[in-house]
């Protein structure tokens, strides 16, 4: 993702008159690169994967008491609630919409088995059923 929003900018600022190019150098703003992968990287990877090719997930789980869990989830959203990265997910074991703190997956595995729907479609049950605004 790194490598993407590098080429983006250089992108941007191949366009932009060369006074507005000069103010966005001079915002400051950068990435220092993590040395080495982090596990999240590989989680949110996968992650991105299985909601891309619309695949179902299995997860170790370990929730906020520390309890690990077994979960079988078709991938919905991923997104950030109260400063943690979450993915949206539809859980096989409870039956219902469920989110999942990105730090508290002790392991995740990409499940040759399709979404049994489209992804479109679930995120739509589940913004509406949250009353969510038309985030499509």
């Amino acid at each position: 993702m790194a490598a993407t929003a590098r080429n983006a900018s250089s992108k941007i600022a191949a366009v932009l008159p060369k006074g507005r190019r000069d103010e966005m150098d001079a915002i400051g703003l950068f990435v220092i690169p993590r040395s080495g992968e982090a596990a999240e990287d590989r989680v949110l990877g996968t992650l991105r994967r299985a909601l891309r090719e619309e695949r179902q997930v299995w997860l170790g789980y370990r929730d906020k008491a520390g309890t690990l869990s077994e979960r079988m989830v078709w991938p919905v959203a991923l997104g950030y609630f109260d400063r943690h990265q979450t993915l949206v997910a539809w859980c096989t074991l409870r039956n219902d919409y469920r989110s999942f703190r990105i730090d508290g997956m002790a392991s995740v595995e990409l499940l040759e088995a399709p979404l049994p729907e489209p992804r479109g479609s679930l995120f739509h049950r589940w913004s509406t059923a949250r009353n969510l605004p038309d985030l499509t």
